[in-house]
């Protein structure tokens, strides 16, 4: 018998294809200021690239670290108060100061969701 039609692709083959989708898609946002919510979004694109992209093996993804950063970030830029989750499976129900949800994708796999309470 002939080996089957797809082999496996080598590791620097998948990273490639990781790395293609190195950029993120607001999925909601109540943010009505274009140059906060672009702020936002590139403070988040930025600690995900950094600590949790796809073209990094698992064992060297940190989505704890990832959202850290974003908080930190965000707090130096708007001041305190916000709050961060990373992940690849969860949901959730918040309450939040107006004009400051942001949820998101980065990479087709890593969700992230900004808020900032009163």
């Amino acid at each position: 018998m002939s080996p089957p039609a797809a082999a496996e692709e080598p590791e620097d083959a998948l990273k490639e294809k990781a790395g293609r989708f190195n950029y993120s898609i607001i999925i909601h946002s109540d943010v009505t200021d274009g140059n906060k919510k672009k702020e936002i979004q590139d403070i988040c694109t930025t600690a995900c690239e950094r600590h949790a992209s796809g073209d990094k093996p698992p064992i060297l993804r940190n989505n704890e670290l990832c959202a850290s950063t974003i908080v930190d970030m965000l707090g130096k830029k708007f001041g305190g108060g916000w709050s961060a989750v990373v992940g690849e499976g969860f949901s959730f129900q918040i309450t939040h100061a107006t004009n400051t949800l942001l949820y998101m994708y980065f990479g087709g796999h890593l969700a992230v969701c900004v808020w900032k309470t009163d």
